[in-house]
Parts: structure tokens; C-alpha cells; sequence
């Protein structure tokens, strides 16, 4: 099968370079397929506070525009990444990972969603549920899951 859009939810973790791969892999083997890389950041584990969020993992704060400009220079290079001859774009955006993919999924036409089978952080899949799961129940187009 040939897929047109492909989105790759990124979170830096091993099972979203897998993803990636693989939908690298597609793209080549298809002629012509756009990836699309996603981040999403969800602030509601992190205390807010006036424009500046109070990381839990590092205690440090750190402005939102700060915030994501770290991740699209971060993102940029993932995307450097992709092979020459394969179109590419990122997407960031702060909120719930699973409704945004879902969301960036459909407003990109993608045709194809490789995700990752966990993320980063194994506790708070568990507390959440998983994102993958979540994509695999409310996406409208077809869903990967990579191991």
C-alpha cells in the first residue's frame, strides 16, 4: 500500500525513533510520502504559573516561548534526519497528546499514523492510559504501532 501523509507522533524516545524508522522506510519504499513529525506537551503535570511552567523533572523554570523553541530546534534536527528526497514537516503544540495527534492527523489528510507502542515515561502511561492506545480508538485513518 502507498500512503501520501504519514505522522509520526516524537516524544525522543527509543519507541518513537523506531516509529520514525519506520515510516521512513515506508516513505522510501512508497515514492513520494510526506512525514509529518508531532510533539505534543501537556503543561496539566506541571505547575503553571504566570507564563512559566515549573518542569518536574528539573524543578527549573521555563517560560512556554522558551519551551518551544527548545523543541523545535530539538525537532528540526529529527527531521535532518529524514533521508534526502522524502518532504517533511514538524508540528508542536502545547495540550494532550492523543486528541492533537488525532486532530493533526486529519487536518494533514494522513493516511497513515506510526506510533510509538510507549512513550517515555512507562508510570505515567500507565496513569494516563496510553497514547497509542488513545490514537488507536479515535484516529480516522490507519494506526501502526511500532515495538
Amino acid at each position: 500500500m502507498l500512503y501520501k501523509n504519514i505522522l509520526v507522533p516524537y516524544d525522543g524516545s527509543d519507541h518513537a525513533r523506531k516509529a520514525l524508522d519506520q515510516a521512513i522506510a515506508l516513505a522510501q519504499a512508497g515514492g513520494g510520502a510526506k512525514i509529518h513529525l508531532a510533539t505534543f506537551y501537556d503543561v496539566g503535570f506541571d505547575k503553571f504559573e504566570g507564563g512559566e511552567i515549573f518542569a518536574s523533572d528539573s524543578g527549573k523554570s521555563r517560560s512556554l516561548e522558551d519551551m518551544e523553541a527548545e523543541v523545535q530546534k530539538k525537532l528540526g534536527k529529527v527531521a535532518d534526519s529524514i533521508p534526502e528526497g522524502i518532504e517533511r514537516d514538524y508540528h508542536f503544540e502545547f495540550g494532550k497528546p492523543g486528541p492533537h495527534i488525532c486532530r493533526v492527523a486529519e487536518e494533514e489528510k494522513c493516511d497513515l499514523i506510526v506510533v510509538g507502542s510507549r512513550g517515555r515515561d512507562f508510570f505515567e502511561e500507565m496513569v494516563l492510559g496510553s497514547v497509542s492506545s488513545y490514537v488507536v480508538h479515535h484516529a480516522k485513518c490507519i494506526v501502526m504501532i511500532v515495538k
